[in-house]
């Protein structure tokens, strides 16, 4: 094999390397993002299914939003509204 060979050789096994690394990480992402949603879905439902107001559920979702997306982006805004 000449040296360009070698280089391209290098070059793909490197490139695999980083489209695992790649892919791994983002299935990691993925589960733990489901697992945070489910988590917060079911801390949420555990909380109101104490009262039975839905005026109250709601209050306390707008109340949710508001706070949570001040401390954390509005991005969470649209999984709890």
């Amino acid at each position: 094999m000449d040296e360009l060979e070698n280089e391209n050789r290098l070059i793909g096994q490197v490139s695999t390397l980083i489209e695992s690394a790649n892919t791994f990480v983002h299935k990691a992402i993925n589960q733990s993002m489901v697992l945070l949603y489910w988590q917060i879905g079911k801390t949420i439902q555990d909380e109101l299914l104490q009262y039975d107001k839905p005026e109250y559920g709601k209050q306390v979702m707008q109340n949710l939003a508001i706070k949570l997306s001040g401390q954390y982006g509005i991005a969470i805004v649209h999984y709890i509204e």
